[in-house]
């Protein structure tokens, strides 16, 4: 089950799946992060609904991987 459509966009329900598995993530222990990528802004919705999860949770095992580096248009100049 995903909890992204394929836009990328989170899913209506993504909070029930995480809360579902988190007990399994935490046995195990287990990180859950979606990769953040540009164009997203920090200060979205998205984000913001990512970190309030958190927040309510309190878990340990989800949190956000962000990663702008890698949808970027140009790479470093000078670097082999």
């Amino acid at each position: 089950m995903s909890v992204i459509n394929d836009d990328l966009d989170p899913v209506e329900n993504w909070r029930d799946i995480i809360r579902g598995i988190l007990p399994l993530a935490e046995r195990l222990g287990l990180k859950l992060c979606p990769e953040i990528h540009t164009p997203t802004n920090l200060k979205s919705r998205m984000v913001r609904d990512y970190i309030d999860f958190i927040e309510e949770t309190g878990t340990k095992c989800f949190g956000l991987n962000i990663d702008f580096r890698c949808s970027a248009d140009t790479s470093a100049r000078g670097n082999s």
